[in-house]
This record gives structure tokens, sequence and C-alpha cells, in this order.
């Protein structure tokens, strides 16, 4: 995820399903007969039970054999498969999901699968479970929902029934309060749910929508951190999702089918080793489609902006062939980009198979910008021109800082499209394992952008690295370890700061080290290693030093120095290394406001 800047609360709303049906006591009945009759029923409810399935094996097989993986693809049989049969209302913001878990012992945990319900952290969620055919008892606690699941069981189905929230319209006092914490109220995970789960009038978002079974060991705790909170086996998706008629679907599978059912559409969704389910609704949607080396990758956006479309799909067409070969093959047949409504501190998000980013940025802009957004092309003629007049130093400072934001679009997408090697090929704990995805999904953006675009390339990525790191040391937030849980992070700029901007800084060190070629090779390496697995981070270290041919001792090192120590402001600059005491000042007032002291406040203000 981009800049993702959602902020963590202890507590969060979330509402368990349904208690179970309370039992009748067995009445004593004399007549044999009576006894047989009853003992025949209750065998031909729970064969009835038993064999309720979302869909024949035949359908399944039919939509999941329809999809192909390619390249850097782990083995199918053993992962876990998920059927789902749903109904959204866009109007209402009603969702009916029934959702069926095959292959249940790749998720077993402990005699039990623990699912990630994030629904309940937004709205009423009611969950109705079953294990095999028979109806469980369940504790839906916070986000995680635990079902047993003891040796032998074959399948788990799930029916879940609630209502979309209405997306958020955010604004820039939202914006201010996530730069100052403290000054707006932190909803925590009730705002990550509503900024990928939620309905407008013409959009539908589900993101994290149905529960999803987290890796065994994997975090599941009730805090989810900063940023994303995949943790979740690669797994086939076979899905059928209806929808009132004029509503497009896409998806991060491969859509198969669609036909009139009744009053609805239905859409046939399926694909193989994804992590997730997602999909964008819209009745305006439309996309542009370009060819990446027979992946076929689509742009998505409101009907009449296909220019954007195209720019969008010719950049992330780009991406995705530029670390196809370099890290590895990339799996899936498609990869779709969507214009997205997000929050203004989220520029974009990963699925494995399509990207999410942000409307505006999409459209060239400036996230949250909204209408005025659109003009940032007369404003960036503005400043052109601006640069022309001046002279020496400052005026070059201005051009590559003008290109840069021409950039933000171009970057956004790289990073995103530079996660699906790293969480969708190559998986992570994304909350407890920070240190592993994100700098290197940076890392691949800046590759992608210098080699592009040469120094506006380069100005771009030090304005989403090292920038984010000065400006969290300016914002009062000290240095610390890339290597820790989301969860341990304070705020959402010392997040931002030390994972997106510190973090690339071990990859660029690498490459000084050993080269870019020696690199891409060692990461090759990795993905072949650990294609559709969950790593953890002891494994990807060990396997990166190990391929890092003459160069394994070093990165060890490299590694130690960057993720778990903190030389941030040495090896990057802090606060007075950049512009000297006015941006310390800058640090000193940031800090007052968030921390409420009125009185240095004033006397900081008089000062100045």
């Amino acid at each position: 995820m981009t800049q993702v800047l959602s902020r963590p609360v202890p507590d969060s709303t979330s509402q368990p399903g349904p208690p179970p049906r309370r039992r009748g006591r067995r009445l004593p009945f004399v007549l044999a007969g009576a006894s047989i009759l009853i003992l025949a029923v209750t065998l031909a409810v729970v064969t009835l039970l038993s064999t309720d399935t979302t869909s024949d094996e035949a359908g399944i097989e039919s939509m999941l054999s329809r999809v192909s993986l390619g390249g850097s693809a782990g083995p199918e049989a053993t992962i876990p498969r998920y059927v789902v049969d749903a109904t959204v209302d866009p109007g209402t913001g009603q969702v009916h999901a029934r959702l069926e878990v095959e292959r249940v012992g790749a998720v077993t945990d402990d005699g039990a699968v623990t699912f990630r319900v994030l629904s309940a952290a937004a709205t009423a969620t009611a969950i109705e479970v079953r294990v095999d055919g028979r109806r469980v008892d369940t504790d839906l606690s916070e986000t995680t929902l635990r079902v047993p699941a003891p040796a032998g069981t074959e399948s788990i189905r799930l029916d879940v029934d609630y209502v979309l929230p209405e997306l958020p319209e955010p604004t820039p006092a939202d914006l201010l309060a996530d730069l100052v914490p403290g000054l707006g109220e932190d909803e925590g995970d009730e705002e990550l749910a509503s900024s990928l789960l939620g309905r407008s009038e013409d959009r539908v978002l589900l993101g994290h929508w149905l529960p999803v079974a987290i890796t065994p060991g994997g975090e599941a705790g009730a805090d989810l951190g900063m940023g994303d909170i995949g943790n979740f086996p690669a797994a086939d998706w076979a899905a059928r999702v209806r929808l009132p008629p004029g509503w497009e679907l896409t998806t991060n599978a491969t859509s198969v089918e669609s036909a009139p059912e009744g009053d609805l559409v239905a859409f046939g969704e399926a694909g193989r080793s994804l992590r997730d389910l997602s999909g964008v609704a819209g009745r305006d949607l439309a996309a542009v489609t370009v060819d990446a080396g027979g992946v076929t990758v689509r742009a998505w956006a409101e009907a009449g902006r296909a220019d954007e479309a195209a720019e969008a799909a010719r950049i992330a067409a780009g991406a995705l062939s530029y670390f196809d070969a370099r890290w590895g093959a990339y799996p899936w047949p498609e990869l779709d980009v969507v214009a997205t409504p997000l929050p203004l501190s989220v520029g974009g998000v990963e699925w494995s198979g399509s990207v999410w980013i942000a409307a505006d940025i999409f459209a060239g802009g400036i996230p949250g910008g909204g209408e005025w957004s659109d003009e940032l092309g007369d404003i960036l003629a503005l400043g052109e021109g601006a640069a022309g007049l001046v002279e020496g130093p400052l005026g070059e400072i201005v051009r590559e800082l003008v290109g840069a934001l021409r950039l933000v679009r171009d970057f956004t997408i790289a990073h995103e499209v530079a996660h699906q090697w790293w969480y969708g090929i190559v998986g992570s704990d994304q909350i407890t394992t920070a240190a592993i995805d994100e700098p290197l999904a940076q890392y691949g953006a800046c590759r992608f952008l210098v080699d592009a675009e040469g120094d506006t390339g380069q100005t771009a990525c030090d304005a989403n690295t090292d920038l984010a790191y000065v400006t969290m040391r300016v914002l009062g937030d000290a240095d610390a370890p890339v290597d820790q849980p989301t969860t341990e992070f304070e705020t959402f700029t010392s997040y931002g700061g030390i994972v997106y901007g510190k973090g690339p800084g071990f990859w660029q060190a690498l490459e000084s080290e050993a080269g870019a070629e020696a690199v891409d090779a060692a990461l090759a390496a990795v993905t072949r290693e650990h294609a559709q697995a969950i790593v953890t981070q002891e494994e990807f270290v060990a396997t990166l030093a190990d391929s890092m041919e003459g160069h394994s001792d070093e990165t060890g090192a490299l590694w130690t120095h960057w993720m778990e120590e903190t030389h941030g402001d040495a090896d990057i600059g802090g606060p007075e290394g950049i512009l000297g005491g006015a941006l310390s000042t800058v640090s000193e007032l940031l800090g007052a406001l968030r921390s409420g002291d009125i009185a240095f406040l004033l006397e900081l203000l008089g000062t100045l």
C-alpha cells in the first residue's frame, strides 16, 4: 500500500454473529415406529447439510480450469480453496455472501482456523458457521473469528450478512488531522475498514469484504497496526457475485462469465493462488486494455476518461514488464488497475492480480484534490514557467520538483505493481514484518522511474523515500527500527517515514555494494524459493544473503544497519541537516500542536 496512514485504536466495534439456535429436549417416545421415523428424518437432514455446497464441483472446476498460472507459481493441490456465492445491493448496501472453504488442513492451526473479518470493524456483521455441514459455536472477537476444525475437517461454510457503510467524504481537515496526530479524532480499525469497504452513489468497494483465513502462526490480534493487514495464504477462488443491471464488476480474479440471473446480473470470477478476493463495482466503469508480454493489463476508470486509463495502463504494463524481467515471471493472466475513491492518506492498495489507485492520482492529480485536482496541469505549467524565469540552481530545483509532481501517478502505480512480487508472489505477514514488502516496493518503483526518466525519476524517488524520512523528523517523530511490527508505530508519520522513507535505503546501499544486477539475481532467487508461500523475515534474509554471491556478509551487516538500528539522521539527514534552524523550528511548532502545550506554542510563535 502506498503511503497508508491509518492509525490504530485499542478497541474497535464489531458485532458477533447470531447465537446458535437452542435445541429442544428429546422426547421419550415409546413407539418404535415413531423412533425409527425420527431417526430417518434426522439422518436425511444431516445428509442434506453435509452435501450442501455453494456450487457443484463440476461448475467450480469448470471456472478454475479457465484460469491458468505461469512463471512464479507454487503448488495448487495443497492450498485452500474458497467458493463464494454473493449478492450485493449497492442501493441499500446489503451484502449476503456464502463462503465455502475447502482443503481446510492447509490453514488449520492447533485444531482451529482463524479468519480475519474486516467488515466487523466498520459495521454489524452476522456470521453463521458450519463445519462439515454441522452448525458450530464460534467466537468473533474484534476482527477475528476462530472456528474449530478438528483433524479430518473437509470444509467450513460461513454465511455472512452486513450492510456496507457509506464511503467517507475526505476534507482538508482530515489531512491536517493525519499530519498532526491529536488534532483529529482517531478512528483506528474502523477508519481502515471504511476506506476499503463501502459504497457511494456510483461505486462499491469490496476490499477485505469476505472472511479470509490467516496463515497458521500469523498475527491474529485485534490491533491491525498501520497500513496493510495481509497475512493470508495463497488460495484458489471461484466466486459468483450478483449485482443490479447496469453495474460493472472488476476483481483481482479473472472474469470467466456474466449472465442475467432473475432481476440481477451474475458475474463469475475465478483465480488461482490469490491471497484474497477484492473487487470494485461501478455503473460507469470502462476499461482500456494493453498487452504486456502476454499478460492482459486493464485500466478501469469512469467512462469518458479513456485517455487517463490508457496512460495508467501504459505505466502499469511498463512496470510489470520491468519487474518480470528482473525478479521472475508474473504468474497471473491479467493485471487490473482501478481508479478508486480512497482516503487522502492512501495513494494505492495492492491485491494479487490487481491494484487500486486513488482516483485523483490515477487522473494525474493530487490525492484529495477532487475537482481542483483536474487543474493540476495548469498549476504545473505555471510552475514550469516560473522556473524558466529563475536562473541558477534554484530554477533547476523548481524544474525538478515540478517534474517530480508529474511522476506522482507513475511512482504510485509502479509501487503497487512491485507489490505483485512482494506480498503477491512472495507473501509475508504485513503486520509483523513491515521490513519486507513496503521497502522493496519503494525500491522497485525507484529503479523503474530512474531507468525510465533519469534525473527526474531520481527526484521523484527521493521525494518518496528520503523526504518521507525527513518530513517525519520535522514533524517531531524520532528515528526507529524498520524491523518491527506495524502495531509498534505510534503515529502514521513514524510508520511512513521509517518504513517507506528509511527502509528503501537498505536496498540502495546493497545495490551500491554489489550492483543492480546482483540484487536482481538475488531477488529472483527469493522468488523461486518462496513463490506463493508466506516467508518469515529470517527466511527472507537468509535466502537473500545466500544468493548475494560474494556479498553474503555485507548483506547481513547492511540489513542490521538499515533495518534494525537507528542511523537515519546520519544516513539520510534530520531537520537540522536539511534546511537548518528554520525547519527545526517547524518541528518544535508541530510538536507543541500535538502535545497541546499552549504556553510553549505562544512562546515559540513570539520568536518567529
